[in-house]
């Protein structure tokens, strides 16, 4: 019940049956404005972290002022380098998993810290390594995965299936996979269900279904496969072709691949 203290004054206040509730109330009111301006700024930093990626053999301490073509050109000359190491041995790239606040979008269960780190850790720089993804859809993809819940989720499914193929063979969607595949496709039945058609066919709609289009292609699961190919389809097509999606090129190109 929410606490108020109208028409106090000297004559009706009692210090010693109110004055411990009120000065509870105030401490949890600085607390709770404490622990948000915390949050926010916890959110803030790690998507700083995850806008570029660092491997063992970076230079941490590069300058900040360098052009940033050329660091590019290292992060991807170094995630080269130590491809076949990425592969099964995670590179620390901040403290993101050591956040107290937990600033993803969904709850810190079934794995959701440990999937995250391995894409971010291993993934990103194998992938910007192999020259099939770029600093550009790195930055759209951090900014998008920190703040979009069904974003998140499918990202997460597709890290821990990746990070089970990884260390062994994996024939079907574990537990945990389940779990946020499951978050994904409600969040996506709300986006497509929503009044407004734009919401429905968004640029984070399709996002979303990327990854788990993937998930299912890699674990030869056809028929669920065709069928988010298909959904990606009947977007495009409702979006008025490939040459009208957003994000600056990237949905058009993992529509295409």
């Amino acid at each position: 019940m929410p606490i108020t203290f109208i028409n106090r004054s000297t004559h009706n206040f009692h210090p010693r049956g109110e004055l411990a509730t009120i000065n509870a109330h105030h401490a949890h009111t600085r607390h709770q404005k404490r622990r948000r301006a915390i949050k926010h700024a916890a959110s803030r930093q790690n998507a700083w972290i995850l806008s570029y990626v660092v491997t063992e053999r970076d230079n941490v301490d590069a300058d900040p002022e360098s052009d940033a073509d050329d660091q590019v050109h290292r992060q991807q000359q170094h995630a080269t380098n130590t491809m076949d190491s990425l592969l099964f041995l995670p590179r620390q790239i901040g403290a993101l998993r050591d956040d107290p606040f937990w600033t993803l979008p969904v709850a810190n269960t079934h794995s959701a810290m440990t999937a995250f780190d391995f894409h971010f850790q291993v993934m990103c720089p194998l992938a910007l390594g192999l020259g099939n993804y770029n600093q550009r859809q790195h930055q759209i993809m951090r900014l998008n995965v920190l703040e979009t819940a069904m974003y998140c989720s499918s990202m997460i499914a597709f890290g821990l299936v990746m990070q089970s193929l990884h260390m062994h063979s994996a024939a079907r969607l574990s537990r945990e996979a389940v779990h946020h595949v499951n978050n994904a496709v409600g969040g996506l039945r709300a986006a497509v269900g929503n009044p407004d058609p734009r919401v429905g066919t968004s640029d984070i709609v399709l996002a979303t279904i990327f990854p788990m289009a993937v998930v299912y292609r890699m674990l030869n699961d056809y028929d669920a496969f065709n069928a988010h190919v298909e959904g990606v389809r009947r977007i495009v097509a409702l979006r008025g072709g490939l040459d009208n999606l957003g994000w600056e090129g990237f949905l058009k190109i993992s529509a295409v691949g």
